[in-house]
């Protein structure tokens, strides 16, 4: 059994004014820090967000309001159970779930968006356990968003445990994979932190050809005997930082991945390199 003595806690703390400077006080110590400023606040329920709305037209909403968040801005979701298809992220953004918010997917895939195998500049777009394969998106996708901040005490449900999602592990339904929770490709200095995100279809969350990804204070669960439910798989990722993290899943906690070989094209392998787990529970 490895002992040592930890140098380093990580944190969590809500409800903070942005641009502001605090003093943080705890047992071991004090320190300063300063909080990000922000372009602008948007209110989802202020484009159509609602708890009574069905999953489409809340993925609708959603939509514009990510649409209307300035560069440098946050997104905001109050309170509440807010049912909806996936949502597709920008750069420079920050989706904020206080303490009491919950997106959740739907039970059934009709109308679910897929992604392809490649996109239109031939890159891996829709993956599946390393080969370029269509998948349905996650609940949560960015694909290009440097910059994205994805933070607060809410909860992220990818609706594994609704819907007949554990039922075909290794197969292919209605033309694709089964979907990530969250799914990040191409985008670098992304932030995650604070969140719980539970039930997932398959991979919890899946930063793919991402650089500098900093994952910290997240809570992952699925149920033990939820299918190829891994935690947090980084694939060919650089500077990836994993501090803080809670998990408790059907399958691996943590996998880091480079590609799969297959039986043609293998322009889609690469390594993933520095990558750092700390203070983190499996």
């Amino acid at each position: 059994m490895a002992t040592g003595t930890a140098v380093q806690a990580p944190v969590f703390i809500e409800h903070l004014t942005p641009a502001q400077t605090y003093t943080f006080t705890c047992a071991l110590g004090t320190c300063q820090f300063t909080t990000l400023a922000c372009a602008g606040l948007i209110d989802a329920t202020t484009f159509g967000v609602d708890q009574t709305a069905d999953a489409t037209t809340n993925a609708e909403a959603f939509a514009r309001a990510i649409a209307a968040v300035p560069k440098g801005g946050t997104l905001t979701v109050p309170a509440g159970l807010y049912a909806t298809y996936p949502l597709f992220l920008k750069p420079d953004m920050t989706l904020y779930l206080p303490e009491g918010a919950q997106l959740a997917a739907p039970e059934t895939r009709h109308d679910w968006p897929i992604l392809s195998a490649y996109d239109d500049q031939d890159r891996v777009l829709g993956t599946w356990e390393g080969q370029p394969e269509p998948c349905f998106a996650a609940l949560i996708t960015a694909i290009d968003a440097n910059g994205l901040r994805l933070t607060g005490r809410g909860v992220i449900d990818g609706g594994g445990d609704r819907g007949d999602w554990w039922t075909w592990p290794k197969e292919t339904r209605d033309g694709a994979r089964r979907p990530r929770t969250i799914h990040l490709a191409y985008s670098d200095d992304v932030q995650l932190s604070g969140l719980t995100v539970c039930n997932s279809p398959s991979w919890t969350i899946h930063p793919y050809r991402c650089d500098g990804l900093l994952a910290a204070a997240l809570y992952i669960q699925n149920p033990p005997d939820s299918p190829n439910t891994d935690g947090l798989d980084p694939e060919s990722c650089l500077d990836t930082r994993l501090v803080g993290l809670d998990f408790s899943v059907g399958d691996d906690c943590i996998a880091v991945k480079a590609g799969k070989r297959g039986d043609g094209e293998n322009k889609h392998l690469a390594p993933t390199r520095r990558l750092s787990v700390s203070h983190s529970r499996m």
